[in-house]
C-alpha cells in the first residue's frame, strides 16, 4: 500500500472544526461531518509509541450508530461507514482501472474519519491522532500525478459509487451533524470550555483552542513525530467539555429519532442489503476501527 501523503493531513486541519463535506475533501466524494483534529493517515502499526489499531468487521444490528454516533466511541460505527463509501469508491476506480489496463491518478486512501463534534478520547488517548487506514483486498500500487483519459474516467466511476452510496444515508447523517453543533453553544458547554487552554498550559502547550492544538499536531505528525503527549493533554482537557456535550447529545439523539423515525425505519430496511451486495460485488468489506 502506497504510503500515505502529507496533503492529507493538512486537508484534514483545514476541515477540522467546520460542520461541513470534509469528508469529500479527503475521499473525493460527497460526505458529511468534521475531521478531529489531524489525520495524516497511517497503516495500523503507527509510531513505536503507539499501539496497533484493531479493525473489526461485525456490523451492528440498529444503523442508528452507524448514521447518529452520540458518543466518541459510537463514532467508531460511523467512522466504518464513511471509509466504506471511500473503499467502494476506489474499489470501484481500482476494478475500471484493471480493465482498461491504465493508472489511475493520485488519491487519498479509504481511511477512518473521525469527528471534532465527537471526540473519541479514548480512542485519541491511546493512538494519538493519526487517522488509521481502511484496509482493502488489493494493492493501490505506487499513486501518480496524472492519468490517462480512461483513468480519469474510471476515477469519476468510482465517485460516483461512493457517491450513489452516500445518497442512501447522507441526508439523515448532516441533518444529525447540525443538529450536534448546536451543542457546543450551550451554556454549561461553553463553561467547561474556558478551563481547555489553561489546562493545555498546565500541560506545557501553548493552544488557545482545539484548532491551535490541531495544528501543532499536524506538523508533528508532517514531520513523522510522535504526538502522544499532544494527544494525551487534549483527551484530557476535553474531558471536562466531553462531560458538559454528552447528556445533551444522548436527549438531543431521543428527539432526532422521534422526530425522523420514518427515515431511520428506511434506512434499517435499506442500508444492510445496500452494504451486504457492494460487499459481494467488490470485494470490500464493512469494517471499524477498534479501540
Amino acid at each position: 500500500m502506497a504510503r500515505p501523503r502529507k496533503s492529507v493531513a493538512l486537508a484534514a486541519v483545514v476541515c477540522a472544526m467546520a460542520l461541513t463535506a470534509c469528508s469529500s475533501g479527503l475521499s473525493g466524494s460527497s460526505g458529511s461531518g468534521d475531521v478531529a483534529g489531524p489525520a495524516r493517515p497511517r497503516s495500523s502499526p503507527g509510531p513505536a509509541s503507539t499501539p496497533p489499531v484493531p479493525i473489526t468487521y461485525t456490523m451492528p444490528d440498529d444503523v442508528t450508530v452507524l448514521v447518529l454516533p452520540a458518543t466518541g466511541a459510537e463514532t467508531r460505527w460511523s467512522q466504518g461507514l464513511d471509509a466504506f463509501a471511500q473503499a467502494v469508491g476506489d474499489a470501484s476506480a481500482h476494478a475500471c482501472a484493471q480493465v482498461h489496463r491504465t493508472a489511475l491518478p493520485d488519491r487519498p486512501p479509504p481511511a477512518y474519519i473521525r469527528r471534532a463534534e465527537l471526540p473519541d478520547l479514548a480512542f485519541i488517548r491511546r493512538h494519538g491522532f493519526s487517522a488509521v487506514l481502511a484496509p482493502l483486498p488489493y494493492s493501490r500500487g505506487t499513486p501518480t500525478g496524472s492519468a490517462s483519459p480512461a483513468g480519469q474516467r474510471c476515477l469519476r466511476q468510482g465517485e460516483d459509487a461512493a457517491r450513489d452510496l452516500r445518497r442512501v444515508y447522507v441526508e439523515t447523517q448532516t441533518a444529525w451533524m447540525r443538529e450536534l453543533a448546536k451543542v457546543r453553544t450551550a451554556p454549561t458547554v461553553r463553561e467547561a470550555y474556558r478551563s481547555f487552554a489553561p489546562c493545555l498550559a498546565r500541560h506545557g502547550i501553548t493552544a488557545t483552542d482545539e484548532a491551535g492544538l490541531f495544528a501543532l499536531a499536524d506538523r508533528r505528525l508532517a514531520a513523522d513525530q510522535a504526538d502522544a503527549d499532544l494527544a494525551s493533554a487534549y483527551a484530557t482537557c476535553m474531558a471536562p467539555v466531553e462531560a458538559a456535550r454528552s447528556p445533551l447529545r444522548t436527549r438531543q439523539r431521543d428527539h432526532f429519532v422521534a422526530a425522523h423515525r420514518a427515515q431511520l425505519q428506511e434506512l434499517q430496511r435499506t442500508l444492510p442489503a445496500r452494504i451486504h451486495r457492494l460487499e459481494a460485488d467488490l470485494g470490500v468489506r464493512l469494517s471499524f476501527p477498534g479501540g
